[in-house]
This record gives C-alpha cells, structure tokens and sequence, in this order.
C-alpha cells in the first residue's frame, strides 16, 4: 500500500512525500509506522510535489516484480522552469 502526500514534507515545503508500507495490513495506519514496517521517499525539493501522481503497476521492468511509479510534478533539473520527473522503483 502507499499513501502520497505531495504538499508535505516534514522539513521542505511542498516536497511531497510518499509512504510504503509492506503487507499484509490491518486496522489503523500511523504514518510513523512506515519507517519500520515500510519506506519512506521524500521530494528532494520544495515544491517538487512528489506523489503526483503515485501508483503502481506490475511487468513494467519485464522482471515480474511489482513497480512503485512516482511523479514529481515540480522536479527542476536546474532549468528556469519546473520540467518535471517520473521515477521508478523496482521490485516492491
């Protein structure tokens, strides 16, 4: 399961953030929890939005292995403006 929060971030704003937090999973969720039983991945920058959007597919990387796709809508690769940037994590 995961859970995007791309305005917030703990210590940059609007870096965004994403939580992934491994199963099976029951009751009540505290985002806490991610730092032991999951992940946490943070937005290098404010205002990178990370998490825009979130989602996660399967076959993607031709392994068979459950993919993490995240966005970033605010990414600068150091341009003048914000170009954006899709990231993309193996075998979840």
């Amino acid at each position: 399961m995961t859970e995007a929060a791309p305005v917030s971030h703990r210590r940059q704003r609007a870096a965004g953030a994403v939580w992934v937090f491994y199963g099976p999973l029951s009751g009540q969720l505290d985002l806490d929890d991610a730092e032991v039983e999951g992940a946490e991945i943070r937005g290098s920058n404010a205002a990178d939005y990370l998490g825009i959007p979130a989602t996660i597919a399967e076959g993607l990387t031709g392994t068979g292995s459950v993919d993490l796709i995240l966005g970033a809508q605010g990414a600068d690769w150091g341009s003048s403006g914000a170009g954006g940037a899709v990231y993309l994590f193996e075998a979840f």
